[in-house]
């Protein structure tokens, strides 16, 4: 999924850098109308590739969020215990230990 992630990315950079040589020869050109066009055009596509960024990065987070999970349910299912460290200084199995009443 990062390595999808890093693929997208990528090319959109591509994209972007496609975008920008033609926006910068555009810009030589004497017709308003073209300009007008083109800058509207552009401003679609990074509206289109925020959105799609945005949801990749929904995905991702879902992805993450299920791997944790998944990883905590076979941690579980093969006894495999990790350090908690709110529970780093209850020692409830010690004989001074005062129980709360």
């Amino acid at each position: 999924e990062k390595q999808a992630l890093l693929n997208e990315h990528g090319a959109a950079q591509e994209q972007l850098n496609k975008i920008r040589d033609s926006y910068a020869k555009l810009l030589g050109h004497q017709n308003l109308k073209q300009k007008i066009k083109h800058v509207v055009k552009l401003k679609d596509e990074n509206s289109q590739l925020k959105s799609e960024v945005s949801k990749l990065r929904c995905q991702l987070a879902k992805k993450k969020q299920s791997e944790t999970k998944l990883q905590e349910e076979l941690n579980k299912v093969l006894g495999i215990k990790h350090f908690d460290p709110s529970k780093a200084f209850h020692h409830e199995s010690k004989e001074n230990f005062a129980l709360k009443t």
